[in-house]
């Protein structure tokens, strides 16, 4: 003998049996995670290339010139794709992080 609908509750919230074992056997249909274009859009990139390059920089050692101004999010991802220029930059920022000698 066939069920009735009144047995298929994923059915009620519109999704498929194994999506609603899959979640915990909800009572509302579980809501989408949003796509990195979305998030992407909310954080003012204009591209996923731009959210990743900016998540990329903001992870790494040169966020805060990102964030005083003094380095550019390009500048900055330029930067840490080419390991020579980041060992020369970080030399001259240590070079100035130095107290002057005492005589």
């Amino acid at each position: 003998m066939r069920q009735k609908q009144s047995h298929r509750p994923w059915e009620k919230i519109g999704i498929s049996r194994s999506t609603w074992f899959r979640h915990g056997k909800p009572t509302e249909k579980p809501k989408k995670p949003k796509t990195v274009a979305e998030i992407a859009a909310q954080v003012g990139a204009s591209s996923t290339r731009t959210y990743y390059r900016k998540m990329r920089v903001l992870g790494s050692e040169l966020a805060p010139f990102v964030h005083s101004g003094q380095l550019s999010i390009a500048k900055a991802d330029r930067l840490l794709g080419d390991h020579e220029r980041l060992r020369r930059f970080q030399k001259l920022i240590a070079a100035h992080q130095k107290p002057p000698k005492a005589t």
